[in-house]
């Protein structure tokens, strides 16, 4: 029984993800009432008297096991990986190096370059449009007027934080399985994920103060702290757990249930991320359209660049090894750093990539398996030729 539900997630994960985020958006709309915004227009106590007698939306009670939520979808990830991987990255120093370089520094200045467009461009419109919506609040309530407006600032600088966390993390166990199907190196994808998740946690605080330490105020010792209990000792644990069991018995057997326990958890925290937000978003509506246009650019940016990088210094095989390994971000570790180190809408833009990243690594397979294709006619073609 188990091992069927582990085999229903891996088939339907893409249907599951899109359909938590539909739930998510149905219940947020359904459940949105004027008190929302009349609450946002008022004194902190009948603001509190409003939430205490509205009824919670399940995202907001999602949000209070965040911590446990995140540790259950990491802890399985490092069950999937050995301390022998790790060894294959000295076979190929040139791609794994590569693949880190690419993954952790190009993919986080390319996500903070659209965030700053993202900013640059829609946020005096934005802001603009917002400030004559409260206008009539400056005559009556000058405290209220410029609460709302930090908020609708503080809104716009939440979505450009959660672009730039995008680039941050490591790469998305997902691009082994991609890698894996498009006959490319799988052995490289899997150090390049492994290598990333195990380095992300030193490397992310450094890289959100350095690429947003403009738009948020960052505690970047608490962010390593949040990562060291929630990302690299549940990593580590599932290592070594892996390790100890793997001397007695065959672990194979157990990966599949792990890869779901961590995709379930990571809906969970999907459908919470985008519940929460989809008040904020119904009372900004201007919000949807800079957010979706940032998120469209990301994956295809990402995959697009990686290949053109890699395509002219290793072969095809690596190459798509490195594409995949370069332009899927872990997002379900950016949802969990997302709920655990920031507030606000850091983690909307995020839930919203699970469905742009899907699509562009599904558009990605139909280009590399024509492209696979021609190399494999190539190849017989010179065959040919050379026995003539």
């Amino acid at each position: 029984m188990i091992y069927k539900f582990a085999d229903f997630v891996g088939r339907r994960y893409a249907y599951l993800i899109v359909s938590s985020l539909i739930l998510g958006v149905v219940i947020g709309y359904l459940m949105f009432t004027p008190w929302d915004i009349i609450k946002d227009y008022t004194t902190p106590f009948y603001k509190n008297v409003i939430e205490y007698f509205t009824p919670s939306l399940p995202g907001e009670i999602l949000e209070r096991h965040t911590n446990p939520l995140v540790i259950i979808m990491i802890a399985p990830m490092g069950f999937t990986i050995t301390f022998r991987s790790f060894g294959g990255a000295l076979k190929d120093v040139k791609g794994f190096c590569f693949g880190l370089a690419v993954n952790l520094l190009v993919g986080s200045i390319l996500c903070w370059g659209l965030s700053s467009v993202f900013l640059s461009v829609f946020m005096p419109s934005t802001l603009s449009n917002f400030t004559l919506s409260i206008l009539p609040l400056l005559q009556y309530n000058p405290t209220l007027f410029i609460t709302n407006f930090v908020n609708q600032f503080n809104n716009l600088t939440q979505i450009a934080t959660g672009l730039v966390l995008i680039g941050t993390v490591p790469a998305a166990g997902m691009a082994i399985v991609w890698t894996g199907v498009l006959d490319g190196d799988v052995p490289l994808a899997v150090v390049i994920s492994a290598g990333t998740m195990i380095i992300a946690p030193f490397l992310i605080p450094f890289l959100m103060v350095w690429l947003a330490g403009a738009f948020v105020t960052i505690d970047a010792v608490q962010m390593f702290i949040n990562l060291l209990y929630t990302v690299l000792l549940p990593i580590l644990g599932g290592m070594l757990l892996r390790q100890f069991i793997g001397r007695k018995r065959d672990v194979g057997k157990y990966l599949p249930l792990c890869t779901a326990v961590s995709a379930i958890s990571a809906i969970f925290l999907m459908f919470s991320s985008i519940n929460t937000g989809v008040p904020v978003l119904l009372k900004n509506m201007s919000l949807i359209l800079p957010l979706i246009v940032s998120i469209v650019l990301i994956f295809p940016i990402l995959f697009f660049s990686a290949y053109v990088l890699s395509r002219k210094l290793f072969t095809f095989k690596k190459t798509v090894a490195l594409t995949y390994s370069s332009g899927m971000k872990s997002l379900p570790v950016a949802l969990g750093i997302a709920a655990t180190s920031f507030k606000g809408l850091v983690s909307l833009p995020v839930a919203v990539g699970f469905v742009f990243q899907m699509l562009t690594a599904v558009v990605f397979y139909q280009l590399l398996k024509r492209m696979e294709q021609d190399v494999e006619n190539q190849f017989k073609a010179a065959e040919e030729e050379t026995v003539r």
